[in-house]
């Protein structure tokens, strides 16, 4: 692919428009109290109670992962700040979050610090005014709101009740139609579009494996309701629509055999329930993935857990990511059945 044809968008985008915010789930996630070990006494101001700074990357690790978040700042100026009867150096720095799966970032915040007082030398100064504006950036983000609401010991962490809804951007935008399926040609199951005449060898292929491709091609329709890239090799194409067709199977074994409600997770609800109130909402923003691949992306989601406690935890945001980019509520009902099929696998080992 040309270079020029490849979508450039500015850092902090929410990757061109396709996030104008966090999906619903992650400001209680964020907001959950923290633990009593991260909170003290402010050391000047004892009527204040302060953060332990490590509990704010702790929690910023949780929700976003280690390395999934950045903390972005500058030397605004050093100046002097007056204390003890004398002017002080003083460092104030600014800085912003940005969080890396969603291309967003925090408002901009300030921090600053002594950087020549007693038992503060100017290297401690320095971190201690960026640990002070990443808290502060934090703060926007609602952790450890209870502090910042003068009740540091609530149990309460905040919920998203604005309803789900697309933004003006996503709103402009139409509709993609929807790919015709055609049927396999002669030209279309020997080689690619491409003009690579020898891609992967494609032109080679025998009269036998020639007539297994079509075959493979019109297994990949009924599956996804479309004809697969014409670059994808024969031998991929097997996998992809094996793989298939053993999770439609797996399915149909557990129709017969349901989870009962008592093994389930205590979030699991969210897979098998109705769709809610909000859904006709959802489903007003843009589109911009087939079936195909947000079936393939809620896959390898599922495929990638070992373990039923955390796919358990983490199958509400799967199925939700995948509302977003469908409203096809065959394929979501699918991903939520291969959830369980899943989920049970790992937990009977």
């Amino acid at each position: 692919m040309e270079q020029e044809n490849i979508p450039q968008h500015p850092r902090g985008s929410g990757f061109g428009g396709k996030y104008v915010r966090l999906p619903e789930g992650y400001r209680e996630r964020l907001s959950k109290p923290l633990p009593e070990d991260a909170l003290k006494k402010h050391p000047t101001k004892t009527f204040l109670t302060s953060i332990k700074a490590m509990y704010v990357v702790e929690r910023l690790n949780d929700v976003f992962g280690p390395c999934g978040w950045d903390f972005e700042h500058d030397i605004v100026g050093n100046t002097t700040t007056h204390s003890g009867g004398k002017d002080v150096p003083f460092v104030l720095v600014h800085g912003r979050i940005y969080m890396r799966e969603f291309d967003l970032y925090t408002p901009i915040q300030y921090g600053g610090h002594e950087t020549d007082t007693k038992n503060v030398d100017p290297s401690d100064g320095y971190k201690s005014a960026v640990t002070d504006a990443l808290s502060k950036c934090a703060s926007t983000l609602e952790i450890g709101i209870q502090v910042y609401k003068g009740n540091p010991y609530s149990k309460q962490a905040n919920k998203t009740t604005r309803k789900a809804q697309a933004s003006m951007a996503d709103k402009a935008k139409p509709e993609p139609a929807p790919e015709p399926v055609v049927e396999v040609t002669e030209k279309e199951a020997i080689q690619p579009t491409t003009g690579d005449e020898n891609f992967d060898g494609m032109k080679s292929k025998t009269a036998l494996e020639l007539e297994e491709r079509k075959d493979l091609i019109n297994r990949h329709k009924k599956l996804f309701g479309k004809a697969p890239s014409s670059r994808i090799s024969t031998d991929n194409l097997r996998t992809k629509v094996e793989d298939g067709e053993n999770i439609e199977e797996e399915l149909l074994e557990e129709e017969a055999e349901s989870i009962p409600v008592d093994e389930m997770p205590s979030n699991a609800e969210e897979v098998a329930a109705p769709v809610d109130a909000d859904a006709a909402e959802k489903k007003s923003i843009s589109l911009d993935k087939s079936s195909e691949e947000v079936y393939e992306d809620a896959m390898k989601k599922i495929n990638s857990y070992t373990n039923h406690t955390a796919l358990g935890e983490a199958a509400g945001d799967i199925v939700f990511m995948a509302e977003l980019n469908t409203d096809d509520p065959e394929l979501i009902e699918k991903i939520k059945q291969s959830v369980n099929v899943k989920w049970k696998a790992l937990k009977n080992g």
